[in-house]
C-alpha cells in the first residue's frame, strides 16, 4: 500500500526555511504547490500535482479549483526559467518528507518527466573558515547542486539547452563536497591576500579558481556551474549576481 504524507500544504510552504540556497524559481513552484496540493497525498499525488502545475505554467493559467484561482505573475515573467528549474523541486521533496516517500516521488517523476537530479549534500565546517569565506563557499556548494542556466535567452531552444544543463548536476559524495569547499576556500583566501578581494566568474564555464575546485570534486563539465554568474568576496562584503543581467545581491556583510 502506498505511503501517505500529511500536512503537505504546510510542508511546501516551509521550503524557504527547510531548504536554504535554492533558486527563487523553485521556491515559487513550492509556494504554488502549497496553495493547491491536497493536505494528504501519496507519492502519485505529488507527481499528478506537478503534471498539472507544469501544464498551468505552459498555458499561463491556473487550472486548479476549476480555473478560478489567480496565476502568479512570476510564472508568466520567468516561464522558461521556472520550467528549466522545476526538476529541483525534488530536492525540496527530499527535505520536507521522509526518504522512502521522496524516493518514490523521484521514481515516478523520472518516468513522467525524465527528471534525474542529484540529492543535496551538506558538509558543515562552520569553525574552519572566516565568515566571508564560508558565505562564499556555502553559496557555490549549493549552486553546483542545482546549476541555473540563465543567459538571458527565453526562447524554446534556450529552454532545451537549460534543461540539458540541469541534467549535468552531479551526485556528490560528502568527500567530494568537502574537497570542493576546501579547494575553493584556498583559492579565495589566496586572492584576498594578494589583491584584497577574490572575484569568481562563470560565463559559460568557470574561471580558474572555480575550475580547480570543480576538478577536486570530480566535476567534468563547465556546464555544471551556473552560467553568467559573478561573485566578489572581500573581508567586508560578499556580493553575487546570478544569471544574465541579474542585480548584485549582498549575501554577507561585516557587522
Amino acid at each position: 500500500m502506498a505511503r501517505t504524507m500529511n500536512e503537505m500544504k504546510k510542508r511546501f510552504s516551509e521550503a524557504r526555511v527547510k531548504c536554504h540556497g535554492m533558486p527563487e524559481e523553485v521556491y515559487q513552484l513550492a509556494d504554488y504547490l502549497a496553495k493547491h496540493i491536497n493536505e494528504e497525498v501519496v507519492p502519485t499525488g505529488i507527481t499528478i500535482a506537478l503534471i498539472c502545475t507544469m501544464d498551468d505554467i505552459n498555458k499561463g493559467r491556473c487550472g486548479f479549483g476549476g480555473g478560478n484561482c489567480s496565476f502568479p505573475d512570476f510564472f508568466v515573467e520567468h516561464k522558461s526559467q521556472v520550467l528549466a528549474q522545476a526538476c529541483y523541486i525534488l530536492q525540496i521533496v527530499d527535505e520536507i518528507t521522509d526518504a522512502e516517500f521522496a524516493d518514490a516521488v523521484r521514481t515516478e517523476c523520472k518516468d513522467a518527466f525524465h527528471w534525474n537530479v542529484p540529492k543535496r549534500v551538506s558538509v558543515s565546517d562552520d569553525n574552519e573558515y572566516p565568515a566571508y569565506v564560508k558565505a562564499a563557499i556555502d553559496w557555490w556548494a549549493e549552486a553546483i547542486q542545482h546549476p541555473k542556466m540563465d543567459n538571458g535567452d527565453n526562447s524554446l531552444g534556450n529552454l532545451m539547452a537549460m534543461l540539458g544543463g540541469s541534467s549535468l548536476a552531479k551526485n556528490f559524495s560528502e568527500d567530494e563536497m568537502r574537497a570542493f569547499r576546501s579547494t575553493l576556500a584556498t583559492g579565495i583566501i589566496s586572492d584576498i591576500e594578494k589583491f584584497g578581494c577574490a572575484q569568481l566568474n562563470v560565463d559559460y564555464g568557470p574561471d580558474r579558481i572555480l575550475h580547480e575546485a570543480g576538478e577536486a570534486a570530480g566535476i567534468t563539465s563547465g556546464f555544471a556551474f551556473p552560467c553568467k554568474t559573478y561573485m566578489r568576496v572581500s573581508k567586508d562584503k560578499v556580493t553575487v549576481s546570478a544569471g544574465h543581467a541579474a542585480p548584485n545581491e549582498t549575501i554577507w556583510k561585516s557587522a
